[in-house]
C-alpha cells in the first residue's frame, strides 16, 4: 500500500484451497454453457463480511485493531454451502452466489464487526447478506434454461474450514480485481 494513499478495501472470511478448487469445479462444469457470465478467478473467491470502500492508512491501522478485537475469542470453525442463488433475484440475476446452511453463525460474526466498525450496512448501503460470489453477469440476462444449469449445481454437504478473517485491498483493473491481502487474522 503507498503511503498516505487512500486504498478500496474489505474484511473477508478466507476461504480454504479446497472451497476454491470446488468453485473451481463449478465455473468448470458451467462455463461452456454460460458463456455470458464473468467468473470470480479462484484465488479471490471468499465470503465478505464488510465492504470498506476507500479508506486511509490511519483506517487500515484502525481496522486491523477492530479485527484484532472483534476476533480475539473466535475459533475457527465450519461451514456448509447449500445452493446457488442469484442477485438481485432469479428473473434479474446480476450475481451468481453460493449460499451458506449456517447463516446465522455467520450473521454473528457480522454482528461483532459491525457492533465496532460502521452500522448496519457496507458502505455501498446494502443489508448483510452471506454468500461466496461465483460470477457475474454484465450485460447479457441469463434464460430460463441457463437458470436452470446453475440451480441443478449440487453441492450438497460441501463443508469447509474457515480460520482466517482478513483485510483486503481492492484494486479494480481491466482484468478484473486485484486483490492484496493487508492483514490476516488465523483462528485457533
Amino acid at each position: 500500500m503507498q503511503k498516505d494513499k487512500a486504498v478500496r478495501s474489505f474484511i473477508a472470511l478466507e476461504l480454504p484451497k479446497n472451497m476454491r478448487e470446488a468453485c473451481r469445479q463449478i465455473e468448470s462444469e458451467l462455463k461452456p454453457n454460460l458463456p455470458q457470465l464473468k467468473w470470480v478467478a479462484p484465488q479471490n473467491i471468499h465470503l465478505t463480511l464488510k465492504f470498506l470502500g476507500q479508506i486511509t492508512p490511519h483506517d487500515v491501522s484502525r481496522f486491523i485493531d477492530i479485527i484484532k478485537n472483534a476476533f480475539a475469542n473466535l475459533n475457527a470453525f465450519s461451514l456448509q454451502i447449500k445452493k446457488p442463488g442469484f442477485f438481485p433475484n432469479k428473473k434479474n440475476p446480476r450475481i451468481i452466489f453460493l449460499a451458506i446452511n449456517q447463516k446465522k453463525a455467520i450473521q454473528e460474526i457480522y454482528a461483532r464487526l459491525d457492533k465496532v466498525s460502521a452500522p448496519n450496512r457496507d458502505s455501498r448501503g446494502l443489508p448483510f447478506e452471506p454468500h461466496i460470489t461465483l460470477a457475474r453477469i454484465k450485460d447479457n440476462k441469463l434464460l430460463n434454461t441457463d437458470i436452470s444449469l446453475i440451480e441443478k449445481v449440487n453441492l450438497p454437504g460441501k463443508k469447509f474450514l474457515v480460520n482466517r478473517i482478513c483485510l483486503f485491498e481492492s484494486k479494480l483493473t481491466a482484468g478484473g480485481p486485484q486483490y492484496k491481502k493487508l492483514f490476516s487474522l488465523t483462528l485457533p
